[in-house]
């Protein structure tokens, strides 16, 4: 009786790992090691991109990364802009999107200070040897709606332009 609850047991317990590591699998391509694309992060004085990625998921580009805010005096308002171009340096598309949560978070009395995530789809397949620009840009004024830049913030959508 027990060899066999052991083998139940056993049986259960591959069923359950096979389970776990189905679900955690990853769908996403890789593109910086597969097509070479490189990544450029323009920083602000206020704000520091890491944590970028660059992936491909079915027929849309995904670039995702961090925000993080390095000054606390800041308000830390803003966004993120992408831009896509090739190997020439021509502009293949550009992007605008909001970051999560909107207000880069700080921690008092930390030396680092938790970051905003972004996430930005493209409906474009890069060719090798692209370059992904990404930027932050905050308010001029934090009582004012408009950014420092030419691209507006499309809440909850990144705007897009070619």
């Amino acid at each position: 009786m027990r060899v066999k609850n052991f083998d139940i047991l056993f049986l259960l317990g591959l069923v359950t790992t096979a389970m776990f590591l189905s679900g955690c699998a990853y769908k996403h391509a890789n593109l910086i090691s597969q097509k070479g694309i490189s990544i450029e992060t323009i920083h602000s004085a206020g704000a520091h991109i890491s944590d970028v990625a660059v992936s491909e998921d079915d027929n849309e580009l995904v670039i995702t990364g961090k925000v993080y805010r390095l000054n606390p005096s800041i308000s830390g308002r803003g966004h993120v802009d992408v831009t896509i171009l090739d190997s020439a340096g021509n502009v293949i598309k550009k992007g605008t999107v909001p970051y999560t949560p909107t207000i880069l978070p700080k921690t008092p009395g930390a030396r680092k200070h938790r970051g905003s995530r972004f996430e930005v789809r493209l409906p474009c397949v890069l060719p090798a040897g692209s370059k992904v620009q990404v930027a932050y840009h905050a308010r001029l004024k934090p009582e004012s709606n408009s950014p420092d830049c030419e691209r507006s913030v499309s809440p909850g959508r990144p705007s897009i332009s070619k």
